[in-house]
């Protein structure tokens, strides 16, 4: 039986920051299989591992609402998550969103740097 979760071991560079952070994110085996495959990468493979962790550090490094006082994990699979989802999904959800029948946290509402 697979695991779960993926673990990434990323450099996380913010500017603010002197230099980079080492940090460990787990993300949903699925959200990464499918983060995988939207990277044109071969699932299971150190190349995907490679392109996951590439993209997760480039991604949280300059995504413009990245707080650190809240879980890098989640904020790694809210990324992923949007970079997979389907453009209409997205759309429908902010509006939803937008009318306020659904709650997301406030912090966590930036589109992700692909």
């Amino acid at each position: 039986m697979r695991d779960h979760y993926k673990r990434f071991h990323l450099w996380i560079k913010r500017k603010r920051d002197a230099k980079p952070k080492r940090t460990t994110v787990s993300i949903h085996s699925i959200v990464a299989d499918l983060l995988a495959l939207k990277l044109n990468q071969k699932l299971e493979t150190p190349e995907a591992t490679r392109a996951i962790t590439k993209w997760l550090d480039k991604s949280l490094s300059t995504w413009q609402a990245y707080d650190p006082e809240l879980p890098i994990s989640q904020q790694a699979s809210f990324l992923a998550i949007q970079a997979i989802a389907d453009p209409k999904l997205l759309k429908k959800l902010n509006e939803e969103f937008e009318l306020g029948k659904i709650v997301i946290h406030e912090r966590m509402s930036a589109k992700p740097t692909m």
